[in-house]
């Protein structure tokens, strides 16, 4: 366990521009035709989400899991303050995820409470993650809506 673990995920977080990603991932995708309209990108201040996790107060062993979780700050986050069981990112970009692997890589693992982190790429609505052991799970600023990202 280290000493600070939010000065530990910031460290990680280093030189990770999410929203520059995110806008030219869009633009990308809007070229090819890919409708996206309901997807939008934004991040949480580590710190306040902490704070909210507390306040939840999770018990030990629980799952976490955030929809749309961008460049997964919520998700290490959560496993760097709380000790679930597991936490899941689930986020359909690409680029956003591959960006959230590199923060987990590049954290320390002695800075993780959480018994086991995954990041998935690909479509929270097709993904089975409301399993019967009552996850806590977050979307913060994701539309789900019927129209999907379709070619």
């Amino acid at each position: 366990e280290v000493a600070d673990p939010l000065a530990a995920l910031a460290s990680a977080y280093t030189g990770v521009d999410g929203y520059s990603t995110a806008r030219e991932e869009k633009r990308r995708q809007r070229t090819e035709g890919v409708f996206l309209d309901g997807i939008q990108y934004g991040e949480v201040d580590a710190a306040a989400f902490a704070s909210a996790l507390q306040w939840v107060s999770p018990r030990i062993g629980e799952h976490f899991y955030d929809l749309g979780s961008g460049t997964g700050k919520a998700v290490l986050t959560a496993a760097v303050t709380h000790p679930f069981g597991r936490v899941t990112g689930i986020e359909i970009l690409e680029p956003l995820h591959l960006l959230a692997k590199r923060a987990l890589a590049r954290l320390a693992p002695e800075a993780l409470q959480a018994a086991a982190v995954r990041l998935v790429h690909g479509d929270a609505l097709a993904h089975d993650w409301c399993i019967s052991h009552g996850p806590i799970a977050t979307a913060e600023g994701v539309q789900l809506t019927l129209r999907l990202p379709t070619r």
